[in-house]
């Protein structure tokens, strides 16, 4: 009986100090600011755009660059053969050819607004969604 009622103390006082420590403030970096969390992000968007159009083409080109290197990671885990990795690379440069042309359209005035944006952005989902479909029923997500 007695360990019956230690236990329930002790378990009652830990979810006791646990949601005091929920309810305590955020912690202040060593600016003084408080941290956002992640649901805090709120209109961050709105602080990025319009643009400059030579800042989106870097972001863009960042951006496949690091699927560049997915790719090439990829094809070397699969061992691809040279013919494969070679019709995947081309597949590849097809889509950057196709999101270059949308960002060189979207850029032309200069900036880039969040709009302009939402287009590349799906222009990039309809090509995933288009890769995803040669692979039939067994890649890519789940609808």
């Amino acid at each position: 009986m007695n360990r019956i009622v230690a236990a329930l103390a002790l378990a009652l006082s830990l979810a006791s100090t646990s949601t005091v420590a929920l309810a305590a403030p955020r912690a202040k970096d060593a600016a003084g600011q408080q941290h956002a969390d992640r649901k805090d992000r709120g209109d961050r968007d709105d602080k990025k755009f319009p643009m400059k159009a030579d800042e989106f083409k870097k972001m863009v080109a960042e951006r496949v660059g690091k699927a560049r290197e997915r790719l090439e990671k990829v094809i070397s885990k699969k061992n691809m053969g040279a013919d494969k990795a070679k019709e995947v690379r081309a597949r590849f440069e097809a889509g950057v050819a196709r999101l270059n042309k949308k960002v060189d359209e979207v850029t032309s005035d200069g900036t880039v607004s969040k709009e302009e944006a939402k287009e590349v952005r799906g222009l990039v989902k309809e090509m995933m969604a288009e890769h995803r479909g040669q692979h039939g029923k067994k890649h890519g997500k789940k609808r």
